[in-house]
């Protein structure tokens, strides 16, 4: 890069950007679930929506695909558990391994959770062109493949 380093802003950097948007997205989405009825994070949501895809996973799975130190998870599972969404169980092959599991309650919210977040997108993004949208989602996922490579090294 040539750019002069006295002309450096934070707030106008890449990661700035992404950062500020996943910040007020998550806290818009969570007001949005407790305005209906719903204690839910957005981090919540994303525990419940990998569930609901692949119910009794371990923590560090969990951990692993959100991205997320494991005490953070744990705390958020032990919520969940304690609102009646998510248990625990000890893992039938290996007693050493604690499976989080769906209860009927995770379960029954997931239709309600999910109408709420689809309403949210399409009233935050109507105005922006399809096309914008497209290269935004592109140029993303190049920077987090990118990312994740540079991670792995």
């Amino acid at each position: 890069m040539n750019e002069n380093l006295s002309d450096f802003k934070l707030n106008k950097m890449m990661g700035f950007y992404v950062n500020r948007t996943a910040f007020l997205m998550s806290e818009e989405i969570s007001k949005r679930f407790n305005n209906q009825g719903f204690n839910i994070t957005a981090q919540d949501f994303g525990i419940l929506n990998l569930l609901w895809t692949n119910d009794k996973q371990t923590h560090a799975s969990i951990s692993k695909e959100m991205m997320r130190d494991k005490t953070t998870i744990t705390r958020r599972i032990d919520s969940l558990e304690k609102k009646g969404y998510l248990t625990r169980e000890i893992d039938n092959i290996d007693r050493r391994v604690i499976r989080v599991c769906l209860t009927k309650e995770g379960f029954s919210i997931k239709d309600n959770l999910i109408s709420i977040l689809l309403d949210f997108h399409q009233n935050l993004l109507s105005d922006i062109p399809s096309s914008d949208l497209e290269i935004t989602k592109k140029t993303l996922e190049k920077i987090i493949l990118k990312q994740i490579n540079y991670i792995q090294k």
